[in-house]
């Protein structure tokens, strides 16, 4: 019986022996399954950490490449503008200076008729000059229309140009004519544009 009891207790050891063994085993892996678990999760956190560094400063390297670009395209793109806005300035200043020549040369200026240089002339003779200086008096409108119209194109770009540029001016053409239906001012007739 002693041995019985001997190989029970023996047996019993051996079990609790071995059950340990497992439990000591269950626990091995269940900690080492939870430290690889910490350790995955610690690593990735540190991963996403550098990820999100990385791209952080990959955002940061592109804004500053970005506003650089900007800025420098900010700056070409006012050179140009200022650059375009001297040429066109420079084409305005040049077509003002064509139509005052233009006008000039257009409106040169005709004498009103005089009775005085008529004296020696017959009645017919008189009327026969009259009608001369009248029909020379249309053509010269009609000559002047032919040059309104020819320089109508300048006028038409000098309008888009200061449209362009914003400069809120509009260019046009103005006839004067003295006549009894539209008589000139008393400055304009007399060249006093000072007033």
């Amino acid at each position: 019986m002693e041995t019985k009891l001997q190989a029970k207790v023996e047996e019993v050891e051996t079990l609790k022996k071995e059950n340990q063994e497992r439990v000591e085993a269950e626990i091995e892996e269940k900690l080492t399954q939870k430290f690889q678990e910490e350790l995955q999760t610690q690593l990735e956190a540190k991963a996403q950490e550098v990820a999100s560094q990385k791209e952080k400063e990959l955002q940061e390297i592109m804004e500053d490449t970005q506003s650089r670009a900007h800025a420098q395209a900010k700056v070409e793109a006012e050179e140009l503008f200022q650059k375009q806005r001297q040429a066109y300035e420079m084409k305005i200043l040049e077509m003002e200076a064509l139509i005052q020549k233009r006008r000039s040369e257009s409106l040169a200026y005709i004498p009103p008729v005089e009775e005085e240089p008529m004296k020696g002339l017959e009645p017919h003779q008189v009327e026969i000059a009259r009608k001369a200086i009248s029909i020379w008096k249309q053509y010269r409108h009609t000559s002047l229309k032919n040059e309104l119209r020819a320089n109508a194109s300048l006028l038409k770009e000098a309008n888009a140009i200061s449209l362009e540029l914003r400069k809120n001016v509009t260019f046009q053409f103005t006839l004067l004519s003295d006549t009894c239906y539209s008589p000139l001012p008393l400055a304009v007739a007399s060249g006093n544009f000072n007033n």
